[in-house]
């Protein structure tokens, strides 16, 4: 919009005008009526609290006020106002020495502030009143206060005043306390909301023609909030809002600015940004400019017209000099401010002239200034037939251009001369058609009148109802500047004021306002103490963006129910948010459910479901090809143990691999700031099983693969190294069993002396020995060569034995197992005595086998 600058949009006002008089029969110059909060005095003479409140204003309003002149003012302020004094009692709201400690040194809130009335005062003065709460709210004059403030606005309310009813009841939804001067430093704290009191001051409100009350009661009936859900009453509230938002663009001032500004994608935040400076901008092309460069005049005459001080008369200086050079955009801009009279005197002709010079080059600006003097008589020849056809070009020549703002005017005008039969036969068909182009393409008249066609049941379509309200709340959201005022406030670093203004914005049904509010309070913006508070206000935010298709609320959801950030934790409930996310090709609901396919969690595990979410991630969002390729790596690894290693390990192995991941993969703990954990218990088994008893609360691995499909970066090093301690503990673990296994000297595995198996002829409990090896009868075998020193030692037959050489036998072999395990020789055994079988001999450790 910016780039094709506002001399087009000054002059669209006039096609507004007319087109709004003819569609919904509001003019350009009628007054607005004097309302009771308009200030505007309707009686003469003034009354005394009229003058003390002129004079307070006068007061405030000079150059430099002194503190005595300011304390003055507020004096003539409360006189007018009707008070006689304002009383601060902490606690007053509760009885004396009752509650929690904490509860007791709670800041000051309205319900420990008394005002009280001046005697025989009549009704107060409501501006006097309005000017008191911004007193206290700045500290002009008087302590900064904004407990006090809230009470004012009480008063104010009970007076009659819709915008303050309606203030009231947005605080009382959203249990929202003004709070006076504390250590924390904070605006508000948040309490239970009181939705039955909330109600009535809406309704009040709303029948005083309040648009935020009647956008509130709009919302809730919308969806159901509190309320009974219904269209027709939805549509009931926000007719007005629109009427009063189309009544806005209608006139000079406009509509306020809407910029979108999604706090969850954000870099930085809550400090100062850099402003545009206009005057930076003209002085970088002015100088190309002076030098006859086209591209740059026009630029200057842009900047030149943009802001509460343009000048236009320099502007369009520029604009000649470029359209004079044969630039069709400027050609266009210059005949729009002949059309209009902006920055020159108006001159019908020569604005057709230089439409006829641009549209001569297919700009579609000049076809559409062509058929609007057409269509209006402003041009010599008039005729609706030619208008119908310059809007028809200028439509069709305004795709090829892009963003061309005049192609949505150009669409409204076709739709409204088929719908009133002008220059063509009536054709609702057509005429539906082309203000639904117009609608989408942001123009507010054609969604207003095109709600109005639904309503009526002109349109036919089954869904008129919810159509028509979708866009009278277009509509209305665009004539209310609380959402940008919210951004400003953010973007100064005021972060308690934006989330107030954010609070407000979110009741009135502005999706942008409740997911930015959610995620200030998610994250601790906005000085709210109690965070248990904070968290359930976040996820009630979050619940009713989600309703409005916003998918970073479904994925907040999903993490709040993995976490536990303001409910218990749930990871099936996680998990069905983030499917309802990822079913809208959200990148990061894809990656966090395919992980959850991994570990089994909230899900069955599945590892071909888990590959299809990390690939659908990738086609999603291609800057997370790094953290997605990662996670495919680790995949395979799981695979691989699933599949082919688990099964042939031990199950000691495997549960001390089990026990390692769990300690690694551990548990979210709930609560708000930084991801906390906690330890995973769990019992691990065999196999596949096993693993995931391991991966049953991924809490970490989540954390790490989030930021990096966020950032992209740095995720290759986490998820390796900690696959590589997996490994490395599984390879030491290893090594000991096998150090475990292999047997010390002598203790016989095959791979060193010890004692033989036992013959199958041996009598139960005897010790055997081996007998000397013999030569095979068939094939004998080949002498072995022998040490010369030591015969080989011929071990004798075995024979039947008493118990009593059986028992010394025993503790023989016994200290010599004890002494070769030492590395020492056992001493030869002694002779059998006379009258005993001689017994086994045992063998020399030392001697070769």
């Amino acid at each position: 919009m910016e780039r094709w600058g506002l001399l087009t949009c000054l002059v669209l006002a006039t096609c507004i005008s007319w087109t709004q008089s003819q569609a919904v029969g509001v003019g350009d110059d009628t007054p607005a009526p004097a309302t009771p909060d308009s200030g505007v005095n309707t009686t003469a003479p003034q009354t005394l609290a009229e003058k003390q409140y002129q004079k307070a204003i006068s007061i405030r309003d000079s150059a430099s006020p002194s503190k005595e002149d300011l304390a003055t003012a507020v004096n003539l302020l409360l006189a007018a106002a009707g008070i006689d004094a304002i009383q601060v009692a902490p606690g007053r709201g509760r009885a004396a020495g009752t509650g929690p400690p904490q509860a007791r040194d709670a800041p000051v809130t309205a319900a420990d502030v008394s005002i009280v009335p001046t005697p025989n005062a009549g009704a107060p003065h409501k501006e006097a009143l309005r000017e008191l709460i911004y007193v206290y709210l700045e500290g002009d004059g008087v302590p900064y206060n904004p407990a006090i403030a809230d009470a004012l606005l009480h008063v104010l309310a009970d007076a009659g005043s819709a915008e303050a009813g309606a203030d009231v009841g947005l605080h009382t939804s959203l249990g929202v306390r003004l709070v006076g001067p504390n250590p924390r430093g904070a605006l508000f704290a948040l309490s239970a909301p009181d939705l039955p009191a909330a109600l009535a001051r809406y309704q009040l409100a709303a029948m005083a023609g309040d648009g935020a009350a009647q956008m509130a009661l709009g919302h809730r009936h919308l969806h159901g909030l509190g309320v009974p859900r219904s269209c027709e009453a939805a549509a009931l509230y926000y007719i007005p809002a629109a009427g009063a938002a189309v009544a806005l663009a209608s006139t000079r001032q406009g509509l306020p600015p809407q910029r979108a500004l999604r706090l969850a994608g954000a870099t930085g935040g809550g400090g100062a940004h850099p402003r545009h400076d206009p005057g930076q901008e003209v002085l970088h092309y002015q100088w190309f400019a002076d030098f006859g460069h086209v591209e740059a005049a026009r630029a200057v005459a842009l900047a030149l017209a943009r802001g509460g001080d343009a000048d236009m008369v320099r502007a369009v200086g520029y604009l000649r000099q470029s359209a004079e050079a044969g630039d069709a955009e400027a050609q266009a801009h210059l005949g729009h401010a002949y059309a209009g009279g902006v920055g020159v005197a108006r001159d019908n002709a020569t604005a057709a002239h230089w439409f006829k010079q641009a549209a001569e080059k297919g700009h579609p600006s000049g076809y559409f200034g062509l058929g609007y003097m057409h269509l209006e008589g402003s041009v010599e020849g008039a005729s609706l037939q030619r208008a119908f056809s310059y809007f028809r070009q200028a439509a069709d020549a305004g795709v090829m251009v892009g963003q061309w703002p005049g192609h949505a005017d150009a669409h409204f005008f076709l739709g409204m001369m088929h719908l009133r039969g002008m220059a063509v036969a009536p054709d609702m068909q057509r005429a539906v058609h082309h203000l639904g182009v117009a609608a989408r393409r942001g123009h507010i008249l054609a969604g207003y009148d095109l709600a109005m066609l639904h309503l009526g049941g002109h349109t036919g379509s089954r869904a008129a109802c919810p159509d028509a309200v979708a866009l009278l709340k277009e509509v209305a959201e665009r004539g209310w500047p609380t959402l940008q005022e919210a951004h400003e406030e953010w973007l100064r670093g005021e972060p308690e004021w934006a989330l107030l203004n954010y609070l407000k914005a979110a009741e009135m049904g502005y999706e942008a306002g409740q997911s930015n509010a959610a995620w200030m309070l998610a994250r601790g913006h906005g000085g709210v103490a109690d965070a248990g508070a904070a968290d359930a206000a976040a996820l009630a935010l979050h619940r009713r963006a989600a309703a409005q298709g916003s998918v970073a609320a479904l994925r907040a959801l999903g993490d709040a129910a993995w976490y536990g950030r303001g409910t218990r934790r749930d990871a099936a409930a996680a998990a069905a948010h983030y499917a309802d996310a990822a079913a809208r090709r959200d990148a990061q609901s894809l990656f966090n459910l395919g992980l959850m396919h991994v570990a089994g969690q909230g899900v069955a595990p599945d590892l071909h479901l888990a590959r299809r979410c990390f690939d659908g991630a990738a086609a999603a969002r291609p800057e997370a090809a790094t953290a997605v390729a990662t996670a495919l790596r680790a995949l395979r690894v799981v695979e691989w143990w699933r599949e082919a290693a688990a099964p042939r390990l031990p199950a000691t192995l495997v549960a001390a691999v089990a026990h390692a991941a769990t300690a690694w993969t551990r548990v979210p703990e709930a609560g708000r700031g930084p991801r906390g954990r906690a330890a995973a218990s769990g019992r691990a088994t065999r196999g596949g099983a096993a693993l995931a008893a391991a991966l049953r609360a991924p809490g970490r691995l989540l954390d790490a693969l989030d930021a990096a499909v966020a950032a992209s970066s740095g995720a290759d090093l986490a998820i390796i190294g900690g696959l590589g301690a997996m490994l490395g503990l599984v390879l030491w673990r290893r090594a000991a069993l096998r150090v475990r296994a292999v047997p010390a000297a002598g203790t016989g595995t095959g791979w060193g002396p010890g004692p033989a198996r036992p013959r199958a002829d041996a009598p139960a409990g005897v010790p055997v020995q081996p007998a000397p090896a013999q030569p095979a009868p068939a094939r004998p075998a080949p002498a072995q060569p022998q040490p010369a020193q030591q015969a080989p030692v011929q071990l004798a037959p075995v024979q039947p034995a008493g118990a009593a050489q059986h028992a010394a036998l025993r503790e023989q072999l016994a200290a010599a197992a004890e002494l070769r395990e030492r590395g020492l020789q056992s001493p030869a055994p002694a002779p059998p005595s006379q009258g005993e079988r001689p017994g086994p001999v045992a063998a020399d450790p030392q001697a070769p086998r």
